[in-house]
């Protein structure tokens, strides 16, 4: 199914919409339950008339899931290739949890955790790109920033060499452009180890202002969502 291959193929809920168009679906996304058109039918159909396990919430926390080669796709039910998040992973996780994004959101949002919200997009894209480069600790962040910098120290090199002998050189834009998801990479790198120690303290802050019994909610909920996960 369609549906199946794009959360495959997606990291957030916007490049899922996005997949599924590209396959010539088209979305009523503004109204209560979204609906969707297949290619060559002429009615729309709720999603959530698929399948319990075809709903918005249910595709969203799949799409939020570590990518595995051998990908199984949401709606399979049987239970199989349950796999944990761990380290950075599951520290975002539990952070977008604490933010009310996932479903099954806490009663109260921290407001530790609450005054971080207007960098929700950016939390989402780096937890996608710790889960599309499979990284889960701080270690194997700057293993991967590593080459990347000194990918970009000989880029750089290479261009101030051109500027100087060939200034003209058309090798100049292309290292330019080279460069630059390069640099964005980086940055990104950058961010996400900064951000990540932020990120604990602000939960560590959080969790301080909550009682005992609302703690024992909050464990026990998250390790619901991010360790026992389904692949459905």
């Amino acid at each position: 199914m369609d549906i199946r291959e794009a959360i495959s193929e997606s990291f957030s809920w916007r490049q899922f919409i996005a997949c599924m168009e590209q396959k010539g679906y088209v979305w009523k996304l503004d109204r209560k339950y979204i609906s969707l058109r297949a290619p060559g039918m002429e009615r729309f159909v709720r999603l959530k008339s698929l399948g319990k396990n075809y709903s918005e919430d249910v595709l969203k926390k799949w799409i939020l899931q570590p990518k595995t080669k051998n990908d199984r796709s949401a709606g399979s039910g049987n239970g199989r290739g349950k796999k944990k998040l761990h380290g950075l992973q599951a520290l975002y996780y539990s952070y977008l949890y604490q933010m009310g994004v996932l479903k099954r959101k806490p009663r109260n949002v921290p407001y530790a955790v609450r005054q971080d919200i207007r960098r929700l997009d950016e939390r989402i894209a780096q937890m996608e790109f710790l889960q599309k480069h499979n990284i889960t600790t701080r270690e194997e962040l700057s293993a991967y920033r590593k080459p990347l910098e000194e990918q970009v120290v000989s880029l750089t090199k290479e261009r101030q060499r051109l500027y100087r002998t060939d200034p003209q050189s058309e090798h100049i834009c292309e290292i330019n452009n080279i460069l630059k998801p390069l640099r964005k990479e980086i940055r990104m790198c950058v961010k996400i180890a900064q951000h990540s120690q932020e990120m604990e303290q602000r939960m560590k802050e959080a969790e301080h202002l909550l009682t005992e019994s609302e703690k024992q909610k909050v464990r026990q909920q998250v390790d619901s969502q991010c360790y026992s996960v389904e692949q459905r």
